[in-house]
């Protein structure tokens, strides 16, 4: 498994090239990963970060995974959260939409772009597939790869404005207590194999904050999605040991369970209208 450092900022500054250093030095990689052959087309992601920026892109949250080997530390998966002026989803109070920017220099991972979430409430960040809006990959061959990930960036942008509409109908659709504890079981599927869950469906609906306590999809969709991610619920192992959850930390399974579960409360929703 692959953990993960991050620093996130809720406020509107720009997190500076230090904050990002601190925990993502790959960002900076002045090379690629000596595993790359002579197609590999190297170009750092701060080169993007600085082209990105000059487009009015601020980053929000900066993520690495952690490399086993010191070694490997300059070139493995990250992680950047872009928000900018003017892309916002005005009839949702309290959440941000975001650019998410993956890529590493060690052949994991192409420049990927994709939609993201952020409530403020909770301060959770959250991965969102919607129709037209795909992940975008760029890979590291191409020959204007900053240009076709300046532009990427944008087609993401123009897809979203459908997503008002989908977080609409969540918090306009109350969903019966039955439909919330089905949702829930499905959720730690997303986690854990059948019957290795530490913890029960009710205590990832347990509301952590007198703003969860409302019984709208999206409400109850937030609260199982920081159940299941943020950790630190407690419970027993298969063996009746007590145990807590831990937080999840890795970039591919954090953007796999929140793809899924927004995918879920979409349809729920959906069968509920």
């Amino acid at each position: 498994m692959s953990f993960y450092q991050s620093v996130s900022n809720s406020r509107s500054r720009d997190l500076s090239d230090a904050d990002i250093m601190r925990v993502a030095p790959s960002v900076f990689a002045a090379e690629a990963s000596s595993t790359r052959s002579e197609r590999y087309r190297f170009i750092p992601t701060s080169a993007v970060l600085g082209a990105l920026r000059n487009e009015g892109f601020t980053v929000a949250k900066v993520s690495q995974s952690r490399a086993r080997l010191d070694a490997n530390k300059d070139f493995t998966k990250h992680q950047l959260r872009f928000r900018k002026e003017g892309f916002t989803l005005p009839r949702v109070g309290g959440v941000f939409p975001e650019l998410i920017l993956t890529n590493a220099h060690d052949g994991t991972s192409a420049y990927n772009l994709e939609f993201g979430l952020y409530r403020l409430v909770c301060s959770n960040g959250l991965t969102v597939r919607e129709a037209g809006i795909d992940a975008i990959k760029v890979r590291h061959s191409g020959p204007k790869l900053i240009d076709d990930v300046i532009e990427g960036s944008y087609r993401v942008i123009d897809a979203s404005s459908d997503v008002g509409d989908r977080l609409e109908l969540l918090a306009g659709t109350p969903m019966p207590v039955p439909v919330q504890r089905e949702f829930a079981r499905a959720a730690l599927s997303l986690r854990w194999d059948e019957g290795e869950a530490p913890i029960d469906e009710d205590q990832l609906l347990r509301p952590r904050r007198i703003a969860d306590q409302s019984n709208d999809v999206f409400t109850v969709f937030n609260r199982v999605q920081e159940g299941l991610i943020k950790g630190g619920l407690h419970g027993r192992t298969g063996e009746g040991k007590r145990t807590t959850t831990r937080e999840v930390r890795s970039i591919d399974k954090l953007n796999g369970i929140n793809r899924s579960l927004w995918a879920g409360a979409v349809e729920v929703a959906l069968a509920l209208k």
